[in-house]
């Protein structure tokens, strides 16, 4: 079983060393500041995808059960990280491209004002759930207590799930992890081979 610590160790480090550097957001600007990266020793992903709703960018609560019988990209992000940024037109371009069999959702660990304005300025298509603390319980629910932004969560269609990623995804990366969880759900490959799979493609 995978541990947050050993998964998202390395990454919360690159993060923190990150936000020491990187340019602050203008005084009154509507972002928010990165989370704590302390991590809680021994934490335990899940194998099932935990029950959670938090509210869109219009205030309307949405339970992650409403996509349920779908495979899921559950991106988690911040209008602040660069690397998240980079990350958005290729799940942009997941999601157009699997429409119906895949469905990705973003996370942000961001103020709804912020979030609504960036996603209306990219024209972001999947859904998108809004949270500070809130959205920071949900990581932890993931067994994500050391926050490193981009980490991107993919279960499968009945809500196994099958990897959580560290860090910004390319693009081979994001189809070969996709693939992975399809082809488990198809029964053309177990969840242990795909796990097995997605673990030598981010090698």
């Amino acid at each position: 079983m995978l541990t947050a610590g050993a998964v998202l160790g390395a990454g919360a480090l690159g993060f923190w060393l990150y936000w020491q550097v990187a340019p602050r957001p203008p005084s009154g600007a509507a972002s928010a500041p990165p989370p704590p990266l302390l991590a809680a020793p021994e934490t335990t992903i899940p194998t099932a995808l935990p029950d959670f709703v938090l509210n869109d960018v219009n205030g309307r609560p949405r339970s992650i059960a409403e996509w349920q019988g779908k495979a899921l990209v559950i991106n988690f992000w911040a209008t602040w990280c660069p690397p998240c940024l980079e990350e958005i037109p290729l799940l942009q371009a997941l999601h157009a491209e699997h429409a119906g069999q895949v469905q990705v959702v973003g996370i942000a660990v961001d103020r709804r004002q912020a979030v609504a304005d960036y996603a209306g300025s990219r024209n972001i298509g999947y859904p998108l759930l809004v949270g500070e603390q809130q959205a920071l319980d949900v990581a932890a629910a993931f067994g994500v207590d050391a926050v490193a932004l981009p980490f991107t969560v993919f279960a499968n269609a009945a809500g196994s799930i099958v990897a959580v990623t560290p860090g910004e995804l390319s693009k081979n990366e994001l189809d070969g992890i996709v693939d992975a969880v399809l082809e488990a759900d198809s029964g053309d490959i177990t969840l242990a081979q795909a796990r097995a799979r997605i673990e030598a493609l981010r090698r």
